[in-house]
């Protein structure tokens, strides 16, 4: 009842209507601020998803018989896109695409026996694969970043001049038997041969690698922490041991 009398008193000196001290405006203004950033974050949602394009194998025959595409390769062009920038491939299997049209953003996401050919421009320069197999990702555009993650029997083939930057990196985590080629040199990296181990919380699967041109050798390499950050080594003073010239 106590309670009660203190909320009544409180609602008839019209505190419940507006504000009565600084404390109080404070904690109004951030409610703002929080409600403004929701709805922000909410739009570039919006926005983001209707740049995207989800591929499956059950939608599948239905996108390509309305592209440029054969039995051996699906050609990911303007026809296929219908003005979608952001591309998920989720879930195929025993299939083959080439990209012909400038994406945003490339994820291959759960995808088996699959090859993707990329021959033009990602806008980000940037395609993620997680939790794929028996995946080959040929890069004929310049790509800065792929990230690969639980992964196993993946390749990536670059072309000349497409990975020599100082910025380019393949980086892996949890990936086994995985194959990174460019200038007639090939690494072989797996997570556990190459050394990873548990960091506090994070896991074996969690801990990252790294391969890059280093000096005209490709090299795979962890990346390192310093303080709360991890970077990547960019000139390591390791050995290399598992670069396989062919």
């Amino acid at each position: 009842t106590q309670s009660l009398e203190k909320e009544e008193a409180s609602k008839s000196l019209g505190h419940d209507k507006a504000v009565y001290s600084s404390s109080q405006a404070e904690e109004v203004k951030k409610a703002e601020q929080i409600a403004l950033l929701k709805t922000a974050m909410s739009k570039q949602k919006e926005m983001e998803d209707s740049l995207k394009l989800v591929v499956t194998n059950e939608d599948d025959d239905a996108n390509s018989s309305s592209s440029s595409s054969s039995s051996s390769s699906i050609i990911v062009d303007e026809n296929y896109l219908k003005g979608k920038k952001v591309v998920v491939f989720r879930n195929v299997e025993n299939k083959t695409y080439t990209v012909t049209s400038p994406l945003i953003k490339v994820f291959l996401e759960h995808c088996k026996s699959f090859t993707l050919n990329v021959n033009s421009n990602i806008i980000t320069q940037h395609i993620e694969i997680s939790n794929c197999s028996s995946l080959t990702l040929n890069v004929s555009q310049r790509c800065s970043t792929v990230q690969i993650d639980l992964s196993s029997s993946c390749t990536c083939n670059y072309s000349p001049s497409t990975f020599s930057g100082i910025d380019d990196r393949l980086y892996h985590a949890g990936a086994t038997d995985l194959k990174v080629n460019y200038a007639g040199q090939t690494v072989e990296c797996d997570y556990v041969k190459d050394g990873a181990r548990q960091r506090g919380e994070q896991s074996k699967e969690e801990y990252q690698f790294a391969v890059f041109v280093n000096e005209g050798k490709l090299v795979n390499e962890p990346l390192t922490r310093i303080g709360e950050s991890r970077v990547c080594i960019l000139f390591p003073f390791s050995k290399v041991t598992n670069v396989k010239h062919t």
